[in-house]
C-alpha cells in the first residue's frame, strides 16, 4: 500500500466533487475543508484496505479499480457485502463499525490496483463539527448506503437466476471483474448457480436473437 499527499492528488478531485455533488453540494470554504483533510491511497490487488477484527477507523471514496468487502454470517459462511466500482458504489467502508468507532466485520480487499481518496474517523467528525455541510453530506451517503443494503437484502427473495439476471443486466461490469464465486456469495448462492443461471441466460438470449433475425412471415395469402 502506498501513500501520495500534497498537490499530486488535486487534479483528480473534479471527479470526486462532481460525484459528492449529487448528494449534497458543499460550499467552496466546505469544499476546501474537506478536500484538505483527504489522503490519496493506493492499494495494489489482492491487498487489503480494512482488515476484519481491527478497528474501523476510516472511509474511503474509491476513485479507479474494483474491490468487495466481505464477512462472515453467523452460519460462519463467507458472504460479500458489497462491491465496490466507480459505477456501481464509491464508498469503501464497514459503516456500521466506522460510525460507532468499534471494530470492523469486513474484509475490504482489492481485485485490481485501486486509488482512493481516505479521511479518518477523528478527522471526519471534527469536520462535522465545524461545518454544517459536510455533516449533511455525510448523512446523505450514509442513507444511501442503508438504502443499497435494503435494497440487496428485497432482491434475496427472488430466484437464483432471476438475481443474476438483475445483477446482469444492471451490474454488467459486476459479472465481468469479479469471480463466480465473489458473485455467488453477494447473491447467497454458489459458483455453480451463478454459472448455471449465466448459461440459461446467454442461451435465452441466443434463442430471442435468433428469433429477431428471422424474415416475419406475411399476414396472409398475398
Amino acid at each position: 500500500m502506498s501513500f501520495a499527499f500534497g498537490d499530486t492528488y488535486l487534479p483528480n478531485m473534479d471527479d470526486l466533487r462532481k460525484w459528492l455533488k449529487d448528494y449534497s453540494e458543499l460550499s467552496p470554504k466546505e469544499w476546501t475543508a474537506l478536500s484538505k483533510a483527504l489522503e490519496r491511497v493506493q492499494i495494489g490487488k489482492n491487498e487489503r484496505f480494512q482488515t476484519a477484527g481491527r478497528i474501523a477507523g476510516r472511509i474511503g471514496f474509491l476513485q479507479s479499480g474494483a474491490m468487495y468487502a466481505r464477512y462472515a454470517d453467523e452460519q460462519r459462511k463467507h458472504r460479500v457485502a458489497y462491491f465496490n466500482m466507480t459505477t456501481v458504489n464509491r464508498i469503501v467502508c464497514d459503516l456500521q463499525a466506522f460510525t460507532a468507532g468499534g471494530r470492523a466485520t469486513m474484509d475490504i480487499k482489492a481485485v485490481e490496483p485501486c486509488d482512493l481518496f481516505v479521511l479518518d474517523r477523528e478527522q471526519l467528525y471534527s469536520l462535522y463539527d465545524q461545518h454544517q455541510g459536510i455533516e449533511r453530506l455525510g448523512r446523505k451517503l450514509a442513507e444511501y448506503s442503508y438504502a443499497r443494503a435494503m435494497d440487496r437484502s428485497g432482491r434475496m427473495e427472488k430466484s437464483n437466476e432471476e438475481r443474476v439476471a438483475d445483477l446482469r443486466k444492471f451490474y454488467p461490469e459486476v459479472i465481468r471483474t469479479f469471480t463466480r464465486s465473489q458473485v455467488g456469495e453477494y447473491l447467497n448462492t454458489d459458483k455453480h448457480e451463478v454459472s448455471r443461471a449465466l448459461t440459461q441466460l446467454n442461451g435465452h438470449a441466443k434463442s430471442d436473437a435468433k428469433t429477431r433475425s428471422r424474415p416475419a412471415r406475411p399476414p396472409g395469402p398475398l
